[in-house]
């Protein structure tokens, strides 16, 4: 238990679970990301232990209980069922397993670990959004193809403006 207190002062320290914005979430997201990389070998023995797993459910309820403050703070009309699941679905991607997934089966290092978490945490925020009462855009598959077109346009964005810079 020492270890995981002592990892989370290391990593920015209580407001990595309990950040005050979304804009202090995704600076700590990378923070912790980033730090995990230096203690990799500490961390994968910890986890693969049954202690170690023993040790990480509490932390890990810590975790879930203060995303969903979070969580409701953003969003208080979501349904409770939604927002627990928004909650749980934001603990399991910012997570130590996501992590070393990540390292392990994508070639990631902590620093783009961490941005890849902080813009898939974004996203879901962004989709718990509430939106004007009346607006079609509300519902659900609107919204959906709404942020789909929004990151289309982006990456076309992305893609033409790298494109310029070879050319």
């Amino acid at each position: 238990m020492a270890f995981w207190h002592w990892q989370l002062e290391k990593s920015g320290g209580a407001t990595v679970i309990e950040p005050d914005t979304v804009e202090e979430m995704m600076s700590n997201i990378k923070r912790l990301f980033i730090s995990l990389d230096a203690d990799e070998g500490v961390i994968r023995a910890v986890l693969s232990s049954a202690e170690g797993r023993d040790v990480r459910k509490i932390a890990n309820q810590a975790r879930q209980d203060h995303m969903l403050r979070f969580v409701t703070s953003l969003s208080p009309a979501l349904p409770e069922r939604h927002r627990h699941s928004i909650a749980s679905g934001i603990v399991s991607v910012c997570s130590i397993s996501s992590w070393l997934f990540m390292r392990d089966n994508c070639g990631y290092d902590g620093k783009r670990a961490g941005e890849a978490v902080a813009l898939s945490v974004r996203l879901i925020l962004e989709g718990a959004k509430p939106m004007p009462t009346g607006s079609k855009s509300g519902q659900p598959a609107a919204r959906a193809k709404a942020l789909a077109r929004r990151l289309a346009t982006s990456g076309r964005q992305k893609r033409q403006g790298q494109q310029g810079t070879n050319e």
